[in-house]
Formats: C-alpha cells, structure tokens, sequence
C-alpha cells in the first residue's frame, strides 16, 4: 500500500477518531500531514493545499456519529461548506 500511496498521494488531512493510526501508518510516506477535529477546519487545510489540475479525495475513515445524525446528514454538511468555499 506505501508504493501506491507513494505514487499518488502527497498530502494527508485526518479528520475523525482514526487520526492516530493513519498518521502512523501513511505520514512517513507523504509529504505533509494534518490533523483536524473539525470537518470545516479539515475542508480549509485540504483547499489550501490543493493544486489546479489535481484531485482532493475526501475520504472519512469511520463513522462520525459523534458530530452527525448519518452519513447523509455529514454529505450535506460537506456540502455546505465546500460550497462556502466556491
């Protein structure tokens, strides 16, 4: 998986309860590495870091039930504030 990950990925933004375990698992593989607690603050760094004619893959480790109803209650969430930022 580190070649892969090598090969496509060159920042990491953890958001949720599996920070710890990515971090040490895919940090030292990458070039940057953030953690936020919050979706909105995780949104913020991965638009900053992003590059035109590059892909952001979102991708939630877990379930966020914590901070959202379900998984459609945080896709609208995302959403909002994706939009914000357009």
């Amino acid at each position: 998986m580190e070649k892969l990950v090598r090969l496509k990925v060159c920042k990491i933004v953890c958001y949720g309860n599996f920070d710890t375990a990515i971090k040490y698992s895919l940090s030292s593989v990458v070039d940057g590495y953030a953690y936020k607690s919050e979706l909105e603050d995780a949104i913020k760094i991965a638009d900053q870091w992003s590059k035109k004619g590059y892909a952001v893959l979102f991708s939630p480790a877990c379930a966020s039930y914590q901070k959202f109803n379900d998984y459609k209650h945080r896709g609208q969430e995302f959403n909002r504030l994706l939009n914000q930022l357009l």
